[in-house]
């Protein structure tokens, strides 16, 4: 059976199981990006005595397994767990709160280390301007704009190709918390090589297009 043949009798499983990416990959993307350069900013801006604690535990996370977080999690969000009241085991939701813990930390730690170096650079020009440490962080995050795009480029690349906690923490059930690695890793398994290697297809052309959206992006702030 060809290629073509494969998608139109997969169309719909495949077009569902695209949405469910994006939707979960975009939206831990959005979570972690805010909660995490805003948790840089404050750790750029504030002094306190566990900061630099804080900041080499934000790097020793960044090398988690992904299968740990996932257990974790599913440990959890089990019935008998701690968040069992939830109800997000084996749905969407308990995959974007995995997932956006399991990219946190690269989200502070590559974060914090761009705006403390942007600190540096600018600690002349910002003390003799009249801004709260609020806007600082804010001149910082923009004069390190090109820096903090290939942040998020990294962390969408992370979240959209995880496998691990998300196969232990969404269950991989069809309709529901399939997404395209974990339905890849599911159709290799069974023997449908096509299949795979259309999922795998599609995954590499969504990754190509957000980096193309990027670069075009990139270069209209630039010229702006």
């Amino acid at each position: 059976m060809g290629i073509v043949p494969l998608i139109g009798c997969f169309s719909m499983d495949i077009t569902h199981i695209i949405i469910l990416t994006l939707y979960i990959s975009t939206a831990t993307l959005i979570l972690s990006v805010v909660i995490g350069f805003c948790l840089a900013g404050v750790l750029v801006q504030i002094d306190f005595k566990l900061k630099s604690a804080i900041v080499a535990l934000m790097h020793i996370l960044m090398g988690i397994p992904s299968v740990v977080v996932g257990l974790l999690f599913f440990l959890l969000f089990a019935r008998s767990g701690f968040l069992g009241f939830l109800d997000v085991l084996y749905k969407p939701t308990g995959i974007i709160i995995a997932q956006t813990s399991l990219v946190l930390p690269m989200v502070v730690s590559f974060g914090y280390d761009i705006l403390e170096k942007k600190k540096n650079e600018l600690q002349l020009f910002v003390y003799i301007l009249p801004l709260t440490k609020t806007q600082k962080c804010f001149t910082y995050m923009y004069e390190a704009r090109f820096l903090l795009v290939t942040v998020i480029l990294a962390t969408y690349g992370r979240a959209i190709s995880e496998i691990g906690a998300v196969t232990i923490v969404g269950g991989n059930i069809e309709h529901v918390s399939r997404v395209l690695t974990t339905a890849i890793v599911l159709e290799t398994q069974k023997g449908y090589i096509n299949q795979a290697l259309i999922l795998g297809g599609v995954l590499m052309l969504i990754v190509c297009i957000i980096n193309i959206i990027s670069i075009f992006l990139m270069r209209f702030i630039h010229a702006r």
